[in-house]
């Protein structure tokens, strides 16, 4: 006998509108925390930080 769990779902707009939920939640997080360690750390470590991983990101994605 079939039951719910055999048959999948179709994505819904209550789906999407979860996952931007979601999403928005650890932007937001991140916007708040992020200055906080930061500012632990100092600004040096922040500005190496930066600078490794922005050349790290961009290298593969440039012709």
């Amino acid at each position: 006998m079939a039951n719910a769990h055999d048959t999948p779902q179709k994505w819904s707009k209550f789906d999407t509108l979860w996952m931007l939920n979601l999403f928005g939640t650890a932007v937001g997080a991140g916007i708040l925390f992020l200055p906080i360690t930061a500012g632990e750390g100092g600004i040096w470590p922040m500005i190496i930080i930066t600078l490794l991983e922005s050349t790290r990101a961009l290298l593969p994605t440039s012709s």
